[in-house]
């Protein structure tokens, strides 16, 4: 049977990128950005599970430095990671020591981007340990009709949890045809009667 222990909980659809093959979706959606009543509130459905903080981009979120000093014991989580392009590296470097992982997506096609990468590890270089770098080889149209099997980036163990809503995906609502549960009691129970829909998926491999 399947067991979930890892939430990829989003705290904005904002990013300051505009990727057509974004796996989020970020540049369809609405801008928001949640209120920490939001989190709040889900986090008594998830305590105990391992934290991943997404977005959109998570460190455009305007309360970003607020929020992320409380999410550990908010959650009660044993592993807080973040998932991020880099866009604060450069803003507040030191934030990122909240954090037991750092996936770094790096842009091969954006000098910059690992830039950004460079200087939070001059500046805290003792944070090299906790980074996963996730290299952006290549355009995936999202036109693209997926095979079928688990991409790459997906892991049974992973769900998310976005704008409200608990998908068994670790992408969440970022393709067409999503479907998930509400926050409740029996929000794992009724997530598990829902298959991983990686046939709808323009990530999934063949």
């Amino acid at each position: 049977m399947r067991k979930i222990t890892n939430i990829n909980f989003s705290i904005t659809n904002a990013c300051n990128r505009r990727c057509a093959d974004c796996s989020y979706n970020s540049p369809n959606k609405p801008s928001n950005h949640v209120s920490w009543s939001y989190i709040v509130y889900a986090a008594q459905f998830f305590k105990g599970y391992d934290i991943n903080i997404t977005g959109g981009e998570p460190t455009v979120h305007p309360c970003f430095c607020e929020f992320v000093p409380h999410l550990r014991d908010l959650f009660q989580c044993n592993v807080l990671g973040i998932e991020t392009n880099g866009y604060g590296f450069t803003r507040f470097p030191e934030i990122f020591r909240y954090f037991d992982y750092i996936h770094f997506s790096h842009y091969l096609f954006d000098e910059d981007n690992y830039g950004q990468l460079e200087y939070l590890l001059k500046k805290c270089p003792d944070l090299e340990k906790h980074i996963i770098v996730h290299v952006m080889k290549k355009f995936i149209s999202r036109n693209r009709i997926g095979g079928g099997k688990m991409c790459d980036i997906g892991t049974s163990k992973t769900i998310a949890y976005t704008d409200g809503v608990i998908y068994p995906c670790c992408i969440g609502d970022g393709f067409d045809g999503a479907v998930g549960v509400t926050l409740s009691k029996n929000w794992e129970k009724e997530l598990l009667k829902i298959k991983i829909p990686c046939h709808k998926c323009f990530l999934s491999w063949n």
